[in-house]
């Protein structure tokens, strides 16, 4: 009976470890700063094109809450093969964030929204993800997590006592996380 026991514990430990050699992920996570960043140069540009529509009122904003989409597909990553890189020994990707934007949809409680992200690129430097397969094609695939805020502009003349009054809602995008993944492709 210890036997059988011990045999079904090596088989089941054997396939755990090939389960994780069949997933690569490598999480990154946008800093705080620059989140922050990101967020006061949403807003003040919003606050900036209407000042510009309508110079005549003064503008401020709140916002009013925020909600994630986690683990949104972008795409795979540009700059690889088409039919993928095959590895003949240990081997991975170096990737960069930027460029090629693609558009997709998000969709939260507020509703569905479409975002432009970009997959970045596999290129000579830049993040490093292993490849667990060895002659086997595998892609750089990338995921996002995308929040998506809700911010309420209110306007009121310029110069007077009105009260601000709700002028419209916006719902500015931003991505908070980062997935790099390698996939096998047939």
């Amino acid at each position: 009976m210890k036997k059988i026991f011990l045999l079904s514990l090596i088989i089941v430990m054997n396939l755990s470890v090939l389960s994780f050699a069949e997933s690569n992920t490598l999480i990154i996570d946008v800093p705080k700063d620059k989140l922050e960043s990101i967020e006061r140069q949403t807003m003040e540009n919003i606050i900036e094109n209407e000042k510009k529509l309508a110079p005549e009122y003064e503008y401020k904003y709140v916002k009013v809450g925020s909600q994630t989409k986690t683990k949104v597909k972008i795409g795979y990553a540009a700059g690889q093969k088409s039919n993928g890189t095959v590895f003949s020994s240990p081997g991975g990707f170096y990737w960069q964030d930027g460029g090629n934007n693609v558009s997709i949809s998000v969709s939260v409680a507020y509703g569905v929204f479409s975002v432009s992200a970009s997959p970045g690129s596999v290129q000579n430097s830049g993040k490093w993800i292993s490849s667990p397969y060895v002659g086997k094609p595998c892609k750089l695939l990338i995921y996002k997590d995308i929040e998506i805020s809700k911010i309420e502009v209110y306007r009121k003349r310029a110069m007077t006592s009105e009260s601000w009054k709700l002028y419209k809602t916006e719902y500015p995008s931003k991505e908070t996380r980062e997935y790099l993944e390698v996939v096998k492709v047939n």
